[in-house]
């Protein structure tokens, strides 16, 4: 891929925003973590019965939870709660995005995916908030879309504008379908239904697309652009957003929840974008957003 990547800075004004993303099934996930703590509830309870006082459950070896692992399953009235496991499942592939926003080029796309990516906005019927929103339609070399909270298709989402409680398509903004922006991987633009029809849902450009210029330029707001080479703050998680908390054993943090827990971007772009679809252009594998927020540099 051409080296036409964007640097975050520290300059006065700049609106940084993360995307932590997952790959991979979420349910299976949630469930070999409840399998987990199961396993290390019954370890905190039983474990110095069978001579592992004092001692973590991460520090047995594989032949001692082996061992502990037959003796609840031989016993009825331990299985009575549920199966087990005593391994820390592995994380899912994927990684962080790290997206600057241009706020002084279009103000009001900004704010609208700020809205979305820094609170829980709720209209009564919608939690209305980009996490656990799935990547829905992916294009090889062109678009990777998302940002359909209410049905997770692309047939739904709204616009928090004027409010959550009373939604309504808002209009294109010029600077946003400007000439020559759509030259690389990484930017990041409202999708919409056709002029003035701007909602939740958005896309990012991936791997080389010479498409990009033709079937996108002017028809569609351009308002962000992923970034790398961020400060230790931006990659260490300093943010203020929505947390997806339940990832790890003991609500872990958001670097360590992810797999590959390096912020370069176009890496991630470059892996979304060799993703299969089926012949619908939706992911053959789920692409979730898992924790999103705005970056305190």
């Amino acid at each position: 891929m051409a080296n036409n990547n964007s640097t975050a800075s520290n300059n006065s004004g700049d609106v940084f925003v993360y995307l932590d993303i997952e790959i991979g099934d979420q349910e299976y996930k949630a469930t070999s973590w409840d399998l987990y703590r199961r396993g290390q509830a019954f370890f905190a309870t039983h474990g110095s019965l069978y001579g592992y006082a004092g001692m973590t459950l991460e520090e047995l070896g594989f032949e001692d939870k082996q061992n502990l692992q037959e003796i609840y399953d031989s016993n009825p009235v331990l299985t009575q709660g549920g199966s087990i496991t005593l391994n820390e499942p592995a994380p899912l592939p994927g990684g962080r995005l790290i997206i600057k926003l241009d706020h002084e080029g279009c103000p009001k796309t900004t704010q609208n995916f700020l809205n979305f990516v820094e609170s829980t906005y709720t209209n009564k019927v919608h939690e209305a908030t980009y996490v656990h929103t799935r990547f829905f339609r992916l294009i090889k070399d062109h678009i990777i879309q998302g940002g359909d909270f209410t049905k997770n298709d692309g047939s739904g989402g709204f616009s928090s504008f004027p409010s959550v409680e009373n939604p309504k398509p808002f209009a294109d903004e010029r600077h946003g379908l400007r000439k020559g922006v759509f030259k690389k991987a990484g930017v990041l633009a409202m999708a919409n239904r056709g002029k003035n029809s701007n909602g939740s849902q958005f896309f990012l450009t991936i791997g080389e697309g010479p498409r990009w210029i033709k079937a996108l330029e002017g028809n569609y707001v351009a308002f962000g652009e992923v970034v790398e080479d961020v400060t230790t703050e931006a990659a260490a998680g300093t943010t203020q957003g929505n947390d997806y908390g339940s990832s790890g054993a003991n609500g872990s943090t958001r670097k360590s929840s992810i797999g590959g827990t390096g912020v370069d971007g176009f890496a991630l772009l470059d892996k979304l974008n060799k993703i299969p679809t089926d012949n619908e252009e939706r992911p053959i594998q789920a692409i979730t957003i898992i924790g999103c927020g705005r970056l305190e540099l």
